[in-house]
């Protein structure tokens, strides 16, 4: 927390890599039929993909494309020609367009890697009664596959194409057929009790300086600059379902000890900064998760010195699952700390919720043998949602909040600035978003059961939903 002109200890784990999605220009084909077309230039994939009507493009060289937000209007032709294209994020589904990837004549090394790759249906109607072939894959072509939610399935030609499909109805036999592999399923003989599928749509919300992809419709409020930038964003109609961020709140004290010792320096000594780590809040140091519960202490040192910080009341948290997770910038951070919990929501509901941080280790300074150098809690990330929508829900909100995105430049005025003022350095857009991804990976792999899906194990449904049920008996 940054509060007014007084220095406090800030450290940020930053902001997130803006995905590449190309640094060369590709040649491409328009092909809408018409013999005079003419060829043209794009400065990037992602714009290919983006353009409407049929496209056909030649790599030039290794791909990596966030497409999240982008609707596929037309056929997207991609020659790969020995190179590899990865395409992660959430794509729209939509009846409007197919991803065609070739191998290019004459190449047979081509790698086509969907296993980040996760799929929005919120576009499809409701009345739609036919499959949907959303990417296809020609021969020649090596198919890293993706994981997604049930009603997907990969479709195998032999020597024709493989498919990706959505199929709007699922088959109630349970039954794979000829040809059909379930995508992002376990091979389980018990039938998964099936989940409704929300319709959320994220829309990206330009900020200026960042951006973020939010769910249409949300209201979002941001505080704090470089690296102390925050922000809440809820549903109006539901303010029970929030996402936070924050990335860097302080400070706050290591102990008790340290707590009360800086009221010996109040008006003593020419500290100035004695009264603010007075009233700072006390995290243990080998449990980031503590700050979670010090968000109504954080809210009044905002208040009090009018930093313009605000926080959810995050009452009656109730610790279900504590998740492991490495600390994602080794010596800098201790504590972090990953855990789901039922908690009361800002609309009153009983509620489950996301939460981590991870904690700053600051040098120690000794006085009496009390370390009274502050500390911050960093990375500070929360998602929230009412128990009965929760496993609908969490996939995508988790995806929401680990979307934020600054603009290189401000990246480069918040270094000046810290400089400047003394504080650590805002880091660069990869390591936040290589930190996001460990934490991504980390939440799936505990508490959906899996690696990277974003559905949830049949092994772990009910014990979800029995950690739910207790919640719901607790706070409801």
């Amino acid at each position: 927390m940054k509060i007014q002109n007084i220095k406090i200890f800030a450290f940020m784990l930053a902001v997130t890599m803006v995905i590449a999605s190309g640094c060369v220009s590709i040649r491409t084909k328009k092909s809408s039929g018409d013999k005079n077309d003419d060829a043209e230039d794009y400065s990037s994939l992602i714009e290919v993909l983006s353009a409407e009507g049929d496209v056909t493009v030649t790599l030039s060289d290794d791909e990596t494309i966030d497409l999240t937000g982008v609707i596929i209007v037309g056929r997207k032709e991609i020659f790969l020609n020995d190179f590899s294209l990865k395409l992660t994020g959430q794509l729209s589904v939509s009846e409007k367009g197919i991803i065609d990837i070739q191998p290019g004549k004459g190449f047979i090394d081509g790698v086509i890697d969907l296993r980040d790759l996760r799929f929005d249906i919120s576009q499809v109607p409701d009345s739609l009664s036919e499959e949907l072939s959303i990417i296809e894959i020609r021969p020649g072509v090596t198919l890293n596959e993706p994981e997604t939610v049930s009603g997907f399935k990969i479709l195998e030609f032999p020597d024709t194409l493989t498919a990706i499909v959505y199929f709007p109805v699922v088959q109630s036999s349970g039954e794979v057929g000829e040809g059909e592999k379930d995508v992002g399923q376990n091979n389980a003989t018990e039938e998964a009790p099936q989940q409704h599928l929300p319709k959320i749509n994220l829309v990206k919300y330009d900020g200026g300086y960042f951006s973020v992809m939010l769910p249409e419709g949300w209201q979002i409020r941001t505080m704090g600059q470089y690296t102390t930038f925050g922000f809440r964003a809820w549903d109006p109609q539901n303010p029970d379902y929030e996402i936070f961020f924050y990335g860097n709140l302080g400070p706050i004290n290591k102990s008790e000890d340290a707590k009360n010792g800086w009221a010996s320096y109040i008006g003593n000594m020419g500290v100035p900064n004695a009264e603010l780590n007075y009233d700072a809040p006390v995290v243990s140091m080998d449990r980031a998760s503590g700050v979670f519960y010090k968000f109504d202490e954080l809210q009044a040192m905002s208040d009090k010195y009018g930093a313009g910080f605000s926080f959810p009341a995050l009452s009656n948290l109730l610790p279900q699952m504590s998740i492991p997770i490495e600390t994602a910038f080794g010596e800098a951070t201790t504590g972090e700390s990953m855990m789901f919990a039922g908690v009361s929501g800002s609309n009153g509901g009983a509620c489950g919720g996301m939460f981590v941080a991870s904690l700053w280790n600051t040098l120690p300074y000794y006085v009496g043998g009390v370390d009274m150098t502050p500390t911050a809690a960093l990375h500070v990330v929360g998602v929230i949602a009412p128990v009965e929508d929760f496993l609908n829900v969490e996939a995508i909100l988790t995806q929401s909040v680990f979307s934020l995105r600054f603009t290189e430049q401000y990246i480069q005025d918040g270094i000046a600035y810290s400089i400047a003022v003394g504080e650590a350095a805002m880091a660069s857009n990869a390591e936040l978003q290589a930190a996001f991804d460990r934490k991504n990976k980390a939440w799936s792999e505990y508490f959906r059961g899996n690696g990277s899906g974003s559905d949830i194990d049949i092994g772990k449904l009910n014990e979800l939903n029995n950690l739910l049920d207790t919640i719901k008996d607790a706070l409801g």
